[in-house]
């Protein structure tokens, strides 16, 4: 953070990180086999999110809650932004 000489803030930034460890996407990688393999499952798991990345989007105005955004648009993005390791499935939706 930067302030002038009246200490008024001119610039700053706000950093989040988390690590997401190897075994969690081991488990997405399984968790998206075992889907994949399935005939006509009721319920699909699209994706795992780490919360900072669930942040981040929410920050840049894509909110994962907005009744407005599908699975598909989640999946667009994590595809997008080269993510998707978070992915757990290989359907898509529409």
């Amino acid at each position: 953070m930067e302030v002038d000489r009246n200490l008024k803030i001119t610039s700053g930034a706000i950093e989040a990180s988390q690590e997401v460890p190897d075994e969690v996407l081991r488990r997405i990688r399984d968790t998206r086999d075992y889907q994949d393999a399935k005939f006509a499952p009721d319920d699909v798991k699209i994706a795992e999110l780490p919360g900072a990345l669930v942040d981040h989007w929410y920050r840049q105005g894509f909110s994962i809650w907005d009744p407005n955004i599908t699975a598909q648009d989640i999946l667009n993005r994590l595809q997008r932004e080269d993510l998707s390791a978070f992915i757990c499935t290989s359907k898509t939706f529409r």
